[in-house]
């Protein structure tokens, strides 16, 4: 359901004992259906749509093995029926990065999300062949030059090479096995000291501030160019403002401080 304004106030549920603590720093609403239990991440001031819910479930897979770092420009093209208050339906964001030295060429990465960006595969990768079913969510990862691409489903799915060429060699480095756990039980594993998780801050962290300045650059609806370096927007104060956020509410200051 697509909404232009926050909800209507409805009585808080005997079995959410305390809406101030759900809310935490950010700015409380009343309390709505619409919020609690599932749809809070559809609202820019509580959660980060289909590109911060999706995005690290998606985009994971070239984040990490190509190496990506943080972009140098994220481009917002297309936010179907855009307002500041919640996430479009439809998403079609572009984010570039630079070349990140040997064999690690500048990539560029289209993000969409949204009934009115279902996914297809070129004619050139299929040679004549029925395409392949992409279900629902994943990720193609293509070189322009080459006569193949990869398809890989979400969620830590496995990979596939699709070309009109027969690529021995490259099916079998796609034969490598993903890991046995899944990244839940992976995580508590870790914590009682278990072996190292799959997803660690390492990656996850950097995963994390793309995402958000993709969220950033949803919320303006404006390309955005950004110093990797510095880690700061470029010619954009409003932007740089929303990188830290804004202030914590007053009784939660002294437990919310930023590193």
């Amino acid at each position: 359901k697509r909404i232009k304004g926050y909800p209507e106030a409805q009585p808080i549920p005997e079995s959410l004992k305390s809406w101030d603590l759900w809310c935490g720093p950010q700015e409380m609403k009343e309390f709505s259906s619409m919020f609690h239990p599932f749809d809070w991440r559809g609202f820019h001031l509580y959660g980060g749509g289909m590109f911060g819910d999706w995005g690290c479930h998606i985009i994971d897979f070239i984040h990490h093995y190509l190496d990506l770092g943080l972009p140098t420009k994220i481009s917002p093209k297309a936010l179907g029926d855009y307002n500041k208050i919640s996430f479009p339906l439809n998403s079609h964001i572009e984010l570039d990065f630079p070349s990140r030295g040997k064999n690690k060429p500048a990539v560029h990465v289209v993000w969409k999300a949204g009934g009115d960006h279902a996914s297809s595969i070129d004619e050139k990768y299929l040679g004549g062949k029925k395409a392949p079913g992409l279900g629902g969510a994943g990720t193609l990862l293509h070189r322009k030059q080459e006569d193949y691409l990869v398809h890989r489903n979400s969620h830590s799915g496995s990979s596939k090479l699709i070309s009109a060429n027969k690529h021995d060699d490259l099916k079998e480095a796609l034969n490598n096995k993903g890991p046995g756990n899944d990244h839940m039980e992976s995580f508590t594993q870790a914590c009682m000291g278990r072996g190292k998780t799959e997803s660690p801050f390492s990656v996850s962290g950097t995963l994390t501030q793309v995402l958000n300045l993709g969220m950033i650059a949803e919320y303006l609806n404006t390309d955005l160019e950004f110093d990797r370096k510095t880690q700061k927007f470029i010619g954009n104060k409003v932007a740089n403002t929303l990188l830290s956020g804004p202030a914590p509410r007053k009784e939660w200051a002294d437990h919310y401080k930023l590193a």
